[in-house]
């Protein structure tokens, strides 16, 4: 009797020795969420300037590539009305 009731004591103590630390997991996980929130955001923040950042200098590409496309064209243009009159001499 003396050994089984040892037993069921040795069990009720492991399993409660198991809920406090599975409680006290929690509670750590619980208290760092907020830590975890706040840097989350900030990552999204970046995230949206980095976004922004690359849209902007997207849009000064694309504008560059349109003057350096005009340009092309237009030295172009001079070079063929400057063959043209070369060999209409």
């Amino acid at each position: 009797m003396k050994i089984k009731d040892f037993v069921d004591k040795a069990k009720n103590y492991i399993f409660l020795g198991g809920l406090l630390i599975a409680i006290t997991s929690g509670v750590i996980l619980y208290a760092d969420l907020p830590k975890q929130i706040t840097q989350i955001k900030a990552d999204h923040q970046e995230t949206e300037k980095t976004v922004s950042t690359l849209e902007s200098t997207m849009t000064e590409y694309m504008a560059v590539q349109k003057v350096v496309q005009e340009s092309a064209e237009k030295r172009e243009q001079m070079i063929f009305e400057l063959i043209k009159e070369i060999r209409k001499e």
